[in-house]
């Protein structure tokens, strides 16, 4: 039993070659959950169709920059 929890710590996305079971994975997921995951990710973003408008519809947070270089959040 030890050998087995030894091995799955070394599980990695990247050695999952079909895009059906990485979306079959992350579908148990929450959307927080998954974004946490994959937040620093370009490939597993593209792969999941996650983009920036994903992010901040879950955060509820994002700043709107004017024209004098001020940030103003929402």
């Amino acid at each position: 039993m030890a050998e087995f929890e030894y091995h799955k710590s070394k599980i990695n996305l990247r050695d999952i070659k079909s895009l059906y079971n990485i979306k079959r994975i992350f579908s148990f997921l929450y959307e927080k959950q998954k974004l946490k995951m994959i937040v620093y990710n370009k490939e597993m973003q593209k792969i999941c169709s996650i983009g920036i408008e994903d992010y901040k519809k879950i955060s509820k947070k994002y700043k709107i920059g004017e024209r004098n270089g001020k940030e103003k959040n929402i």
